[in-house]
């Protein structure tokens, strides 16, 4: 996803959604 480089916030919402898939 090209947003997460412009959007930092979004990795930490991928960290948070991979954590809920765990």
């Amino acid at each position: 996803m090209i947003t997460s480089r412009t959007n930092p916030k979004i990795k930490e919402i991928r960290l948070l959604k991979q954590a809920k898939h765990r």
